[in-house]
């Protein structure tokens, strides 16, 4: 592909390796994607890939206007000058001629809109001389009797790829020139469906229009609402070929947003549904145990709602308002990820305007409390929110005043970082709320735990007799969670076993707490579950924090048991699902610095700079446990900007994390900060740390981090082994690649190999991209361009000869090169240089 290296050919050049795949083995494709899926782009890549690898490739295109016009498709062919007068057997006779190229193949895109003529041609020449093809078309749903879709057996379809949130950004960094802020990126892939063409067109002409800016930063930000006429003409070809009733269906079914499957057949009629679903305009999904459906993609809808049929809209207004529910037995797909995203938004923007008329009428802490909640759920900007704590009066002595009082002074604490007058606030009102005295000082002492402060014990001291209940269930909430950051997970279960809060907000955060404790304890697999079936619960409900919080809990335990795939994609369905206000919550600077710490594992290092960046830039709030922290984060992305060693600083950090009471947390940032250097104060500190907690996971951790300090291999190994053992397969993987590394620098190369391969295996369970985990290695055997040539081709299995012929070098040229590989990486012979090159010894990016 050295002639097509454009980002087009970038993005679709899995696709491309994976059709040409099948072409190989003599097996047709049947690509489908809706219209701005990329799905024509896509074949237009692949031609020039396989001309540019010698295939003669005869590319055919059908078109609707024509498609009553016989043979219209070979109207570019060598065929008779009057081409009315065309007949099967000049067509036939022609593709014969093709045929009898080298290597010839077919490529038709838009097959459904083929005339009949030429169909039937290419059917009749396909079963005679049997040439691989591939065809495109905008649907799923079933193709007539004679289809050219039909008759190119055998066959296999491929559906074009919707955007996942790494490969949309590298999308944004060729169109705008840098890198774009993780949430006005996933603005972008909701709003398209992570549809290829449509994110494209929305970048380039936000940047034009001036709704995407650059900050001080030197990310891309949306400002605004994501609209402009210019992107009308982008997504109006979708109605193309929709009738007047079903372009009012649609448009009534855009102003609702997406429903349950019943509630939009009684809206717009089970025969305009179905052919909305025909057309592709409306997306089904199974969410939950509900069946839903809207427009689609998101950016249609916006333009029905705006400009679509009016009796549309009347018919949606007769239908009254519904906020549909929905829950997630499984991590949604981008496209997917698009629709809830749609639906979640109008949801909760209709609760905030309800919520809303109600505290108008009378600006109190019970119509309040309610409102300011919702405004977190639609993603309300600060200013708005700010505006309702501001107004509401509070006079009385009532749970409703106390909880409003605690939660004013979090979200307060939350946005601009000053914890005392956090305090200041809360105990301003202390001497107005004796009876909910405890409720006030846990609210307190909460605050401080979040921010990086531990909580003094007049705090924590019991409430007093006849204080209400609720400050009990908190202050005991508040002792799980000292519990947790201090390595307690023994403890903090303990505490769990009779913990039953009166408040749903506080049984929430008793769950999160028994999935964090059960995950940092060894029971990995129970935290997980916990996690997942408290986030679809969080779905259900369209509650954004408790998403946010039980997406870290599910991604965390996903991470640390070695299934960097599964955690990536919670991680991008929360992250695409929470696209407007600014991450605030200490969960969310978990989920981002858990992020950007993925990106680089999976050898994603751009997006992981403008994750990091968001981690470290959105929230003034730190967090206790594991992975909120963006320090490290933001050292680790310096190393990859500047080479700069970001070992002294992480060592630092973690020391921090310690003496303030975050054990847990400072473990884990030790863990980091040995692999970049060594520090032999701190990591015996971390040793003595580790013989006081009762978390089985950290005392394994605390001995691997000393033992990777004095570098001791033989202590390194019983750690892996441990860690393999108790199922945290991302701490083996990582101790494997270290002590690989390790060895290597003692010169021990051939057992430094093996535990590279063995490292490898480990890595099972993280899926295919994990380069990045053993980029230290990699980076340190550094392997030229051309070595990585050599035994590239070697892999696809042929001799020396061959490949010396093919890489324009001698024999003795290419044993040379073996030669010197074989030295460096301390594999004895050619088999084993193959299998490491295809593995583990694969730099980032290839």
């Amino acid at each position: 592909m050295a002639q097509h290296l454009d980002i087009d050919a970038v993005m679709f050049s899995q696709e491309i390796h994976q059709i040409v795949g099948y072409l190989n083995r003599g097996m047709s494709v049947h690509v489908v994607g809706p219209r701005g899926s990329g799905r024509s782009q896509l074949l237009h890549e692949l031609v020039g890939w396989l001309e540019d690898t010698d295939h003669a490739v005869l590319q055919l295109r059908g078109i609707s206007a024509l498609s009553q016009e016989p043979y219209a498709a070979f109207a570019g062919l060598d065929m008779p000058e009057d081409f009315s007068r065309h007949t099967l057997v000049d067509i036939v006779g022609a593709l014969r001629r093709f045929a009898q190229r080298r290597s010839p193949i077919l490529i038709v895109d838009d097959a459904e809109d083929l005339d009949r003529d030429s169909a039937g041609a290419i059917l009749a020449w396909h079963a005679e001389a049997k040439v691989p093809a591939v065809t495109s078309s905008r649907s799923h749903h079933r193709h007539p009797k004679g289809s050219l879709m039909l008759g190119l057996a055998p066959s296999v379809r491929l559906t074009t790829p919707s955007l996942e949130l790494n490969r949309l950004h590298n999308l944004a960094v060729d169109i705008l020139g840098g890198p774009m802020d993780p949430l006005a990126l996933s603005r972008v892939a909701m709003r398209s469906g992570g549809l290829y063409g449509l994110a494209k067109a929305m970048l380039s002409v936000g940047k034009e229009t001036g709704q995407i800016t650059q900050n001080d930063d030197g990310l891309w930000v949306v400002s605004g609402v994501f609209w402009s006429d210019l992107l009308a003409g982008v997504v109006v070809p979708y109605l193309a070929d929709i009738g007047p009733t079903a372009y009012e269906g649609a448009t009534a079914l855009a102003v609702t947003g997406p429903l349950p499957v019943p509630d939009a057949e009684k809206l717009v009629g089970r025969e305009v549904l179905r052919d909305l679903f025909s057309e592709g305009i409306a997306h089904y999904i199974e969410y939950g145990t509900t069946a839903v459906t809207g427009v689609f993609p998101p950016l249609l809808a916006d333009l029905l709602s705006r400009d679509g049929s009016p009796l549309g809209r009347s018919r949606a207004m007769e239908f009254g308002p519904f906020h549909p529910r929905s829950g997630a037995e499984r991590q949604p797909v981008t496209s997917d990820v698009a629709l809830i995203s749609h639906q979640v938004e109008q949801a909760s923007a209709a609760v905030v305007d309800e919520r809303r008329k109600t505290w108008t009428g009378e600006k109190t802490p019970k119509s309040a409390m309610p409102l300011v909640i919702a405004m977190q759920n639609a993603w309300t900007p600060s200013d708005d929110i700010a505006a309702v704590i501001r107004q509401t009066v509070i006079e009385g002595e009532d749970l409703p005043s106390a909880m409003f009082v605690v939660w004013s002074a979090l979200w307060n604490a939350t946005n601009d970082g000053d914890i005392e007058r956090a305090a200041e606030y809360i105990e301003s009102y202390r001497p107005q709320m004796p009876h909910f005295d405890a409720l006030l000082r846990a609210g307190i002492a909460h605050i401080q735990f979040l921010h990086n402060t531990y909580p003094s014990e007049e705090l924590l001291a019991p409430p007093g007799p006849g204080e209400d209940a609720n400050g009990s269930d908190l202050l005991a909430g508040v002792r799980i969670e000292l519990a947790i950051a201090q390595g307690l997970t023994g403890q903090a279960r303990h505490l769990l076993a009779d913990y039953a809060p009166i408040s749903f907000v506080f049984s929430v955060y008793g769950a999160m707490w028994t999935a964090l404790s059960d995950i940092l304890n060894g029971d990995l697999e129970r935290g997980i579950q916990i996690s997942l079936a408290h986030l679809d619960g969080a779905r259900e409900r369209m509650n954004v924090n408790a998403m946010q919080a039980f997406g870290y809990t599910a991604a965390l335990g996903m991470v640390l048991a070695g299934k960097l795939g599964e955690a990536d994609k919670v991680l991008e369905a929360i992250l695409s699902t929470s696209p407007v206000a600014a991450f605030r919550e200490s969960a969310s600077s978990g989920l981002l610095s858990l992020g950007a710490m993925l990106a680089l594992w999976q050898g994603r290092p751009a997006y992981a700079r403008a994750l990091a960046a968001r981690s470290s830039s959105s929230s003034q709030s730190i967090g206790p446990f594991p992975g909120m922290v963006p320090w490290p984060v933001e050292a680790m992305m310096r190393k990859t900007a500047t080479g700069q060693n970001p070992g002294p600083e992480m060592w630092r950090n973690a020391e921090e994390q310690l003496n303030t009471g975050y054990v847990t947390s400072g473990l884990l940032i030790g863990f980091e900060a040995v692999e970049y250097s060594s520090n032999n104060r701190i990591a015996k500190h971390l040793r003595q740390v580790g013989g006081l907690v009762d978390s089985p996971m950290l005392a394994m951790l605390a001995d691997y981090v000393f033992a990777a300090n004095e570098r001791d291999t033989d202590a390194m190994a019983e750690c892996i082994d441990k860690f393999v053992g108790a199922g945290y397969m991302h701490f083996a993987v990582r101790a494997a690649v270290l002590r690989a590394l390790t060895l290597r620098k003692s010169g021990n190369l051939v057992e430094s190999a093996q535990q590279a391969t063995e490292a490898w295996e480990l890595s099972a369970t993280a899926g295919g991209e994990r380069a990045g985990l053993f980029k230290p290695l990699v980076d340190d055997i550094s392997l030229t361009s051309r070595e990585y040539e050599v035994v590239n081709v070697l892999a696809s299995g042929l001799l020396n000869v061959d490949a010396a012929t093919i890489l324009d070098m001698s024999v003795r040229t290419i044993e040379t090169h073996l030669h010197n590989i074989a030295k460096k990486v301390g594999y004895p012979n050619k088999e084993a240089l193959i299998d490491a090159a295809s593995t583990w010894l694969r730099p980032v990016g290839r």
